[in-house]
């Protein structure tokens, strides 16, 4: 089944929220050591009312891959601070691509990345920048497929447990 690649909805916040949440435990889990802590912070995180906030926050576009009823994937394009490694005159962060497991290698990730970057283009954005997890391999050969290179790093503490992310680049062409 096809992806329909659409502006995510008022109506999609509580399955958005529940698709992020899912993907949150299945890339980061192995990262926590305490599961009652991770959890706790799961269920803090992705309440509905505050993801949907998260999501509307700084936002540029907030797309949603839908098969059928069930959403796929969600990404978000914000305005955010830039970090300074990051070239352009007008650069926007692609601050979300969630996409459940059961929906990975069937093309959704792909036509969520190929949407943004059109409505970046022609939003009058230059470029483009991302944080991508360094123990996350798969994610980055995505982002490195679409044209995002390396160009620096940063470090996020989330719930107690320090993460360095690689800030990946790339032209809006």
């Amino acid at each position: 089944m096809t992806a329909l690649i659409r502006p995510l909805e008022d109506t999609d916040a509580q399955r958005v929220c529940t698709l992020m949440a899912d993907v949150f435990r299945f890339a980061y889990r192995t990262a926590f050591s305490d599961e009652a802590g991770f959890e706790a912070y799961i269920r803090s995180s992705f309440q509905p009312a505050r993801c949907a906030a998260d999501l509307q926050k700084d936002c540029a576009a907030c797309l949603v891959g839908a098969c059928g009823d069930e959403i796929a994937g969600v990404l978000k394009l914000a305005t955010t601070s830039v970090p300074e490694d990051v070239r352009g005159s007008r650069p926007v962060e692609l601050s979300k691509l969630y996409v459940h497991e059961n929906w990975h290698g069937t093309g959704v990730a792909g036509r969520l990345m190929e949407r943004a970057l059109r409505i970046a283009l022609d939003s009058g954005f230059d470029s483009m920048w991302l944080c991508v997890w360094e123990h996350n391999p798969r994610a980055q050969a995505f982002y490195r497929k679409y044209g995002f290179e390396v160009i620096g790093d940063m470090v996020i503490p989330v719930n107690g447990v320090s993460f360095r992310d690689l800030v990946m680049w790339r032209k809006v062409t």
